[in-house]
């Protein structure tokens, strides 16, 4: 439960991290015998729930492709459990409750990959990318706004980002992390 997991994205010197919540484990029986359903475990509160987006979700496949280094095998998906952001009472007539089976296939952990690896090409080719965004809801969330900001007024944005941030060699040190769990 609440265990961070790293592991080195493939082709890059990256590491991805994130939390898992929980892992679970569903036996079923099938004209093969019995077996298991192995799903993360993910907890969140929302306010409205989108049933699309949860697959397409990167955060998602991000956690069973992590999942998967922890000797489970194959890993089939998330299991979502969704809190609604609202105080019961007789006029809410939306569960306030949610609980999803999110199915993650191989070609979905290839898109990502795909995805991450690209991110790594645009963002390592020897200088500085930032991409600002327009869009508020976006903008709200990120921790770079300020030197983001700073980058399109033309001021000193470097001077914010060694101040206020750290490098992975500074978190990490000079040895590269490639698993912790």
């Amino acid at each position: 439960v609440e265990k961070t997991i790293t592991r080195n994205l493939p082709g890059t010197d990256w590491d991805v991290e994130g939390r898992i919540d929980a892992i679970i484990s569903q036996p079923f029986q099938s004209s093969f015998g019995d077996r298991e359903h192995i799903y993360v475990l993910e907890h969140k509160t929302y306010t409205s729930l989108d049933l699309e987006h949860l697959e397409r979700d990167h955060q998602f496949v991000a956690e069973v492709w992590l999942t998967e280094i922890l000797g489970f095998g194959h890993v089939d998906g998330v299991l979502y459990n969704g809190l609604r952001k609202q105080v019961p009472s007789p006029r809410v007539k939306n569960p306030l409750f949610e609980r999803q089976y999110v199915n993650i296939n191989r070609q979905q952990i290839k898109h990502w990959l795909r995805r991450c690896r690209a991110m790594y090409e645009s963002l390592t080719v020897g200088k500085l990318s930032i991409y600002p965004e327009p869009s508020q809801m976006k903008c709200r969330f990120c921790q770079f706004k300020r030197p983001c900001l700073e980058y399109m007024k033309g001021g000193d944005y470097q001077f914010i980002l060694n101040t206020e941030f750290t490098t992975r060699e500074e978190r990490y040190g000079s040895e590269r992390q490639t698993s912790s769990y």
